[in-house]
């Protein structure tokens, strides 16, 4: 399976990402041959190894095949915020959730904005490690941009289900914002601008 726009604007800014000697995907996007890198054309650990064809420098060291997410992505806040944001999209698909979210370029700016502010107190001295106090926040944020509670979700009618206390949630909504503390810890541990970039 292709890796998605997030996850690749996660890896574009990093030069060594192909430490291992080798890959064995028996997927039919990588194929099952082994073939050899350009000399030169990996730096680090990788340099010299194999990986099967259109792995490796083909995608992985070609930044020109990740440049849109990337470019989209260009200062730390936004590369975390699309990290947890899309994230918390594939939690919700896999946990078959009754509510997935739209793709983050689909969201409408004030709510990437508000997301942006949570997403840096997340990832700053001022964290929260309680998805109760979090869903709050997420609470006050929606009200905010003229949404309401309803038995539906819907985007027209900027109404929600979950806009309710945090006792009243079930337990996959719940889970939905434990998943969301988990990613912006993820994201403030290991999304970074490295030095000298």
């Amino acid at each position: 399976m292709p890796l998605t726009d997030p996850v690749r604007a996660a890896i574009a800014h990093r030069d060594d990402v192909l430490p291992v000697t080798s890959c064995s995907f028996p997927t039919p996007h990588f194929g099952a041959s082994q073939t050899p890198l350009p000399t030169g054309s990996c730096r680090g650990p990788a340099a010299g190894r194999t990986f099967p064809t259109g792995c490796g420098d083909k995608f992985m060291k070609n930044k020109s095949s990740i440049a849109p997410a990337a470019q989209k992505s260009a200062n730390l806040t936004e590369r975390r915020s699309r990290f947890v944001y899309e994230g918390a999209r594939i939690a919700a698909q896999a946990a078959n959730a009754p509510i997935i979210p739209v793709p983050w370029d689909d969201r409408e700016e004030p709510f990437k904005a508000q997301f942006r502010k949570v997403i840096e107190r997340q990832c700053g001295g001022l964290r929260s490690h309680s998805p109760e106090e979090l869903h709050g926040t997420w609470m006050q944020a929606y009200f905010a941009m003229g949404w309401g509670f309803g038995p539906e979700y819907s985007r027209e009618k900027k109404t929600h289900p979950d806009l309710v206390p945090y006792a009243d949630l079930g337990q996959l909504e719940r889970d939905k914002d434990a998943v969301f503390v988990a990613l912006c810890e993820i994201a403030r541990r290991w999304v970074y601008d490295l030095p000298n970039r």
